[in-house]
């Protein structure tokens, strides 16, 4: 069941609430591990397809467009664990809205 409240945590938790009571669960859109890992996947092939084209390069920084955080954390964490061997880098969140901009 997908559910639509105002972007309140006030209204997400009481629908949170709610749909606890009727034996369902929230799975919540960008601070979820399973989301961020999945999300993270985005990260790896950044990470896999820069080693192929560059490897004699580093990655000096990762632009992500951000709005809830859950893509931009998933790429974050993916990144992160790649630093082994990009182990210098800046992580650049960009609201989706200035994006065009860079």
């Amino acid at each position: 069941m997908i559910v639509r409240c105002p972007s309140t945590n006030e209204a997400r938790q009481a629908h949170v609430d709610d749909l606890i009571k009727l034996g369902g669960v929230f799975i919540h859109p960008s601070n979820d591990p399973d989301v961020m890992s999945g999300q993270g996947t985005v990260g790896m092939e950044i990470l896999e397809q820069f080693k192929d084209q560059f490897a004699d390069r580093k990655i000096d920084a990762v632009v992500v467009p951000i709005g809830g955080g859950g893509i931009c954390s998933g790429v974050a964490m993916a990144v992160k664990v790649g630093d082994i061997l990009f182990p210098s880098y800046t992580m650049i969140p960009i609201t989706t809205y200035l994006f065009h901009l860079i």
